[in-house]
């Protein structure tokens, strides 16, 4: 999904800009395909904020030598997601400009999930 979105991106900014109507219909396009290309990485980060809670539950409930496993897999999740947040963060300029309410929507709800997902990586590797 997020290739694809991407590609949409790409392509809009590929649109002709000679005209007023052309630059419109080119801003207008950028802007649809950029909230498709930053929901992609931002649906990653909640998916991994969830993986984050699974681990967190496993730890004491699982083999003791998976302990080890456990850690990484929290490290992983929380880089993952980090990395996602930098793919969300390229799109939102474009929907700004478009939609500074809906910008600042998914701005809030990708500093909740970072705040959650440091949070709970730090919690499974205190234990």
């Amino acid at each position: 999904k997020d290739a694809e979105a991407f590609g949409k991106v790409s392509s809009a900014y590929g649109m002709p800009r000679e005209t007023d109507d052309e630059k419109a219909a080119r801003t207008a396009a950028i802007a649809t395909a950029s909230v498709e290309a930053a929901e992609a990485p931002l649906a990653v980060m909640e998916d991994s904020a969830a993986a984050l809670r699974l681990a967190g539950c496993m730890l004491g409930r699982s083999n003791a030598n998976l302990k080890s496993d456990i850690y990484v897999a929290a490290l992983s999740l929380q880089a993952g997601l980090k990395s996602a947040s930098y793919n969300v963060d390229a799109n939102l300029p474009a929907i700004e400009r478009a939609d500074a309410d809906l910008a600042a929507s998914m701005r809030e709800r990708e500093a909740e999930i970072i705040n959650e997902a440091d949070r709970l990586a730090s919690e499974i590797l205190k234990k």
